[in-house]
């Protein structure tokens, strides 16, 4: 056999290997991840209520609204809470929650920074003691809601703090990590849900693409302790150092 045929088998022979090899990293690598079946932005939210029974009078903010803690939101006509001050019964007249006037109306407060995303109270509505009249999305406090549908196996991979890739509707990706999960077994299926905190998404404002509800993907690292995860690792970190 020639030198030229030697060379030529040994550089196939190589070949050979690297796309063997690169075939089974990229598989331990997909292997080692889980995509979501269902995936959106969530936020933190803190709702409305109303202390005294009446009927709604004046109804400040719309769904969509940005508002500051302390900002007026509602004004509520309560007759049993006038009738209160009429006979003298001591009532605090200022809180964080409310304010009320000398005549019983009730002005309520947005109890944080955010973003209203539910409002059940409009004018002239009748609102019980204990009602929720609004719900406010708050800032600073976005986070992911992701579904997993995982073997038994996979979900057991799952780890507390595990990396997750969020990619947003703009092609852009932020970080995340698991915070906690939830799961469900369905004909021998785990379908978990899993919170994603993420310091990057958290610190947006609550518009656009970071609207609660707004749909995601999560990509989340399961737990990898086979012999080529340590290798996978190396390869991908290269990889994205040269914006592969």
């Amino acid at each position: 056999m020639s030198l030229r045929s030697i060379l030529s088998l040994t550089v196939g022979l190589l070949l050979v290997l690297a796309v063997t090899a690169g075939g089974t990293l990229l598989l331990d690598r997909r292997l080692a991840q889980a995509t979501s079946e269902t995936a959106s932005v969530a936020a933190g939210t803190l709702d409305v209520g109303t202390d005294f029974s009446g009927t709604v009078s004046d109804t400040l903010v719309a769904t969509g609204d940005e508002v500051t803690v302390g900002e007026p939101l509602f004004t509520v006509q309560a007759p049993q809470l006038q009738k209160a001050l009429r006979e003298g019964s001591s009532i605090s007249m200022s809180t964080e929650a409310y304010q009320v006037a000398d005549d019983g109306t009730v002005t309520y407060l947005s109890p944080g920074n955010g973003v209203v995303t539910a409002l059940t109270a409009t004018d002239g509505t009748f609102v019980a003691t204990g009602t929720t009249m609004a719900t406010i999305a708050v800032d600073d406090s976005l986070y992911v809601s992701a579904t997993f549908d995982l073997t038994p196996r996979e979900y057991a991979r799952i780890e507390q703090g595990a990396a997750v890739e969020i990619a947003l509707p703009n092609a852009t990706t932020v970080a995340g990590a698991v915070e906690s999960v939830t799961v469900q077994t369905i004909e021998g299926r785990a379908l978990a849900t899993v919170t994603v905190a993420s310091p990057e998404l958290a610190a947006e404002s609550i518009s656009g693409f970071y609207s609660p509800g707004t749909p995601v993907v999560a990509r989340m690292a399961l737990e990898d302790t086979g012999p080529l995860a340590v290798l996978a690792d190396a390869i991908t970190n290269f990889g994205k150092k040269i914006g592969l």
